[in-house]
């Protein structure tokens, strides 16, 4: 069967990384992605970080699957060209700054004259409306305005940002989910409809924390730890390091039988997570001694999988290349990319598992690779193209 989105065009003004990740989402399960990019450099990506064959894998891995259109949007003919694409998609998504759109002659009450029923989403750091929607803004200011970083960390340090883009990716899947929503509004009711998401509202929404310290209670950086729960961190043993999660007194009281302290069993001072975490001192003294009773940190990790604790070693990433399980789950797939010398390159799987609609992993575009067929879409002869790019339009 075809995507979800099989019949869903979608005109993309998104760059770097957080509304690609949402056009990436849409295009992976079907929809059409007419990427609009600067004639030459394109996307601001694609001069990203580490390369293959001289070109980014950080703009390869975030844009498969999409069509590029390159355009000079300071030349009218680029504007009309835009203007006749509004009329044939279903949705625009947008990651300038504030305004920017609409001082272009595409903000969304201009997009409802020309497409009554198009569906625009924004996307940008502080939101459309606030005394910060001006600031400019990236992933790690999010998290630093969002009060992520003020509880990752250890607790006599500093506060620590996340190592991946984190709040890049949370506002890409949640501009995905509400684009989606959006759509499955409008089949119902004819009506297309705004969409304003940002990096700082959607960490704030994935604290876990928020919710305590909003009401009194005081919560501070707690290292490899958890702020409230014990134990639910990271324990050290010789080799290696275990992260041993328990939420259950069942659980407990069988990680009490293993690590030899049945005096832990069903004694109030540690029966529930809570209690035990204001301990914490002392459950990371019962459990460490035992993990380094062992030479190596795979038995003890054995006999914990063995009697069902929740638990693991830290992997690296290169773990994931070899694991049996996130092999079988297809995380590590080759994308086809043709204009690499291998022909591919290594990115990661597709995590919703659709069994009607599985995803398709596209290749990433060369700048203005699909400029005829898009043109040729909205009624562009190859004459008009020629003329167009000889006034450098693109």
């Amino acid at each position: 069967m075809g995507g979800i989105f099989e019949d869903v065009k979608v005109l993309d003004f998104t760059n770097n990384l957080a509304g690609p990740v949402a056009t990436l989402m849409l295009a992976t399960f079907g929809a059409e992605v007419i990427k609009i990019e600067r004639p030459g450099t394109g996307d601001d990506s694609r001069g990203f970080g580490l390369r293959i064959d001289g070109v980014s894998v950080f703009y390869m891995a975030h844009n498969r699957g999409k069509k590029s259109l390159a355009l000079d949007t300071k030349k009218p003919e680029a504007i009309a060209i835009l203007r006749k694409l509004v009329t044939k998609v279903d949705v625009v998504v947008e990651s300038f700054r504030p305004g920017v759109i609409a001082k272009m002659g595409f903000g969304y009450e201009e997009l409802k004259k020309i497409n009554p029923s198009i569906i625009m989403c924004s996307v940008s750091a502080f939101g459309q409306t606030g005394p910060y929607s001006q600031w400019p803004g990236y992933d790690i200011i999010s998290q630093g305005v969002s009060g992520i970083m003020s509880v990752t960390g250890a607790e006599d340090g500093p506060p620590t940002k996340v190592g991946p883009s984190i709040g890049d990716y949370v506002t890409g899947f949640n501009a995905f989910g509400a684009i989606a929503g959006a759509l499955y509004y409008r089949s119902k009711s004819g009506k297309g409809q705004y969409i304003d998401t940002c990096l700082v509202d959607c960490l704030i929404a994935a604290n876990d924390y928020a919710d305590y310290a909003f009401n009194g209670f005081e919560v501070k950086r707690t290292g490899n730890h958890h702020g409230l729960f014990a134990p639910y961190g990271v324990y050290n043993g010789n080799g290696g390091n275990i992260i041993i999660g328990i939420l259950n007194q069942k659980l407990w009281n069988t990680m009490c039988g293993i690590i030899n302290h049945p005096e832990m069993i069903d004694n109030p001072k540690y029966d529930d997570p809570g209690k035990r975490r204001q301990v914490l001192p002392e459950i990371i003294g019962a459990i460490e001694p035992w993990l380094k009773s062992f030479s190596d940190i795979d038995e003890p990790f054995s006999i914990l999988k063995e009697k069902g604790i929740p638990c693991t070693k830290v992997y690296t990433l290169k773990d994931l290349l070899t694991d049996p399980h996130i092999l079988s789950r297809d995380m590590v797939p080759d994308m086809d990319v043709p204009y690499l010398s291998s022909g591919k390159m290594k990115t990661k799987g597709i995590q919703i598992k659709f069994a009607e609609n599985p995803g398709v992993l596209g290749s990433p575009p060369q700048v203005g690779e699909h400029q005829k067929e898009i043109l040729n879409m909205i009624g562009y002869d190859d004459k008009e193209i020629q003329a167009l790019k000889e006034k450098g339009v693109f």
